[in-house]
């Protein structure tokens, strides 16, 4: 990779979190439910990756699935 390019892997399993550092992964976005397209992982997905990883994780913040504009009720919410 070019110098400077860092290489991020989106999982959403422990396995796939700790296949992502087998891989040369620089850093790991964490995310819930992937197959719906992605949301805030739980909070026990979190502390068991970053009990497992030792390269920095990014974490999704959406709560629902679907698309990714909110509506101003979600906006206040």
């Amino acid at each position: 990779m070019p110098q400077g390019t860092a290489l991020e892997i989106c999982v959403d399993l422990l396995g796939l979190a700790l296949a992502a550092v087998r891989g040369g992964a620089d850093r790991i976005e964490l995310c819930g439910s992937l197959d719906d397209g992605g949301v805030t992982p739980s909070s026990n997905l979190v502390i068991a990756v970053r009990q497992a990883v030792d390269i920095p994780i990014a974490m999704l913040v959406r709560h629902r699935t679907g698309p990714f504009t909110v509506s101003d009720a979600e906006f206040e919410e």
